[in-house]
């Protein structure tokens, strides 16, 4: 039985490529603030990932965990190449932050992927407002700096550069979904 919290659309050789950096990308995206799907938006950053690959050095990744399911609040990890280092979103992915993967670490694609799925970072369930995107990111990322795959400090500084954007749709307060 096909897992369905993950959608996985990958080139031939991008699951094996190991991961040279991973850029956290904030798209501009609009939600409904009303249930009945009125004309009511907020607008805020959606956070996913781009991850750049040593064996592809002009293709990358994008690991996103997308609010989808039946709820409409069930997480979906979709992985998908793309032909580009650029995010798909160019026009409206205005935050991005970049972090080298560790020289000595030879974490491939499908191999974070296993890890996300192993560590039940895949089964995650955005709040009622189908917000918690940048704390998922911020859990990604926690776990590769326990793991040694980023620098001691990389949640602390992403954290510290959160704060910072000054930026009105990056909440302040960490808004977090739940692992399930």
């Amino acid at each position: 039985m096909s897992d369905k919290t993950l959608w996985l659309k990958l080139n031939r050789g991008h699951s094996d490529a190991t991961l040279a950096k991973i850029v956290v990308t904030g798209t501009v995206a609009e939600y409904s603030t009303t249930f009945d799907g009125g004309d009511e938006l907020a607008v805020y950053f959606h956070w996913h990932f781009i991850l750049h690959l040593r064996e592809f050095p002009h293709q990358s990744v994008v690991l996103d965990m997308t609010p989808g399911g039946l709820d409409g609040n069930t997480g979906i990890l979709m992985a998908s190449s793309q032909n580009t280092l650029q995010p798909a979103c160019s026009d409206r992915c205005l935050l991005t932050r970049e972090f080298t993967i560790q020289g000595s670490s030879q974490v491939t694609v499908q191999g974070l992927i296993d890890k996300l799925t192993s560590e039940g970072l895949t089964r995650y369930r955005y709040n009622d407002q189908g917000m918690g995107c940048r704390w998922w990111c911020e859990v990604v990322i926690q776990k590769l700096e326990d793991d040694g795959y980023v620098e001691e400090g990389t949640v602390t500084g992403l954290d510290q550069w959160w704060s910072n954007a000054n930026d009105p749709r990056v909440p302040s307060a960490k808004i977090k979904g739940s692992f399930y």
